[in-house]
């Protein structure tokens, strides 16, 4: 019985991400409007897939999801990509609640989060592959946004071709983090970096 009942929360969750992959298809490609009303679009698709990356993801090295502490998304950014982002924070994953925390943007305060994932918006300057690969060193998942954010070492980059948002995936950032993506996830992306 609990086979059958992982297998359809499985079932479920893998649909939900497919649907998450043609939502930018369907609603960027298809809406014209104001600047402001397509990032506030842009942030809640990247929004969905934030929340569905989280079941496509294993920590190796930290096994997060085996304890009911909150899971902790740290957003680097302006208050607008906060906002854009918080319908996360209503959903729980595996019975866990998810908590978004404001990271002011500083070398200290990025280091020091405590925080399993972090986004980092466009406008992040201090950003460097120094500063990745600390947060790596610890496990964390780094979700970014700016063109040479993967080139950096960040993790998971979103991109947007043709008004359709996709992400590129660098699996040595990953393997360095000691995160594993499901194999699902991987043929979702855009790109995959494997060295």
């Amino acid at each position: 019985m609990t086979s059958v009942s992982s297998y359809n929360r499985n079932t479920k969750r893998l649909r939900l991400f497919c649907i998450v992959l043609v939502m930018p298809v369907i609603f960027l490609s298809a809406y014209s409007a104001t600047a402001s009303q397509y990032s506030k679009l842009e942030y809640e698709v990247k929004s969905a897939y934030i929340f569905n990356y989280l079941y496509f993801t294993e920590w190796l090295a930290k096994p997060y999801f085996h304890h009911k502490d909150p899971l902790i998304i740290g957003i680097v950014g302006d208050r607008f990509v906060y906002r854009s982002l918080e319908s996360i924070e209503s959903k729980k994953i595996n019975d866990r609640s998810i908590e978004l925390k404001p990271i002011e943007a500083s070398v200290e305060n990025i280091k020091n989060c405590n925080c399993q994932i972090i986004f980092f918006s466009h406008h992040i300057e201090v950003l460097s592959p120094s500063i990745l690969d600390a947060l790596h060193q610890d496990s964390i998942l780094t979700i970014g946004e700016s063109q040479d954010f993967s080139r950096k070492g960040g993790i998971i980059n979103f991109i947007v071709r043709k008004n359709k948002v996709k992400f590129n995936i660098n699996l040595n950032s990953a393997s360095k983090a000691k995160i594993k993506f499901r194999s699902k996830m991987l043929r979702a992306a855009h790109h995959v970096v494997r060295e």
